[in-house]
């Protein structure tokens, strides 16, 4: 074979290795920007994961800080209910007692007005516990009517003797000062010296209460 054939031949499968070269090395650098945007989607959707993670923990945090919340509101609320529904019972039993007192008719004066230092009834001021209110004859009075009425009638309380004697032309059925006068109901006082002390006793859930 010519040496000029040989040389020929070469330059051909020279050109060809080169130009298979070429491709190859075309094809590992499409693959390297392949990979290089692959790693970076993988380092993308990772600082995604990482942020959404973030936002779930932060949720988790406000989630539980809220039900705390709503918690604490709905204790405040039941408490605010049981402490209105108590105040609604002593409103509701304060009534129910002042309801139960007797209408009396006040003393007046010639001018129409209450005796100035007039207190009220004996009869009233004496307080019941409420579940001896329930106490009734078979037609409807209570300890009030009955019992006190029996005690004390219209016995009137003044806050003191002088404030008595004026309401006197007045005063039926007796009557006593906190200073501790007391005038029957046929005018006559006792009167003392020395302080008077006046005990009213009451009784609640059985027991003596001075």
């Amino acid at each position: 074979m010519p040496e000029k054939e040989i040389r020929e031949d070469d330059f051909l499968n020279m050109d060809t290795i080169m130009s298979h070269s070429q491709k190859l090395e075309e094809e590992l650098q499409k693959l390297g920007l392949k990979i290089k945007h692959h790693e970076d989607n993988l380092k993308f959707l990772k600082a995604q994961i990482d942020g959404i993670d973030e936002s779930i923990l932060d949720l988790q945090v406000e989630l539980g800080q809220y039900h705390s919340r709503a918690l604490e509101t709905e204790n405040s609320i039941v408490s605010l209910e049981k402490s209105e529904n108590r105040t609604v019972e002593n409103i509701l039993s304060k009534i129910e007692v002042w309801l139960r007192r007797l209408a009396l008719l006040k003393p007046r004066l010639a001018n129409g007005e209450t005796p100035p230092e007039f207190i009220g009834f004996a009869v009233n001021m004496t307080d019941l516990d409420r579940m001896h209110l329930a106490y009734i004859t078979p037609n409807g009075l209570g300890l009030r009517e009955t019992l006190f009425y029996s005690l004390f009638s219209l016995l009137q309380v003044y806050k003191t003797r002088s404030g008595m004697q004026c309401a006197m032309p007045y005063i039926s059925d007796g009557a006593i000062s906190l200073d501790g006068d007391i005038m029957k109901n046929n005018g006559v006082f006792y009167l003392g010296d020395r302080a008077w002390k006046i005990n009213i006793t009451t009784f609640k859930g059985g027991e003596e209460i001075q």
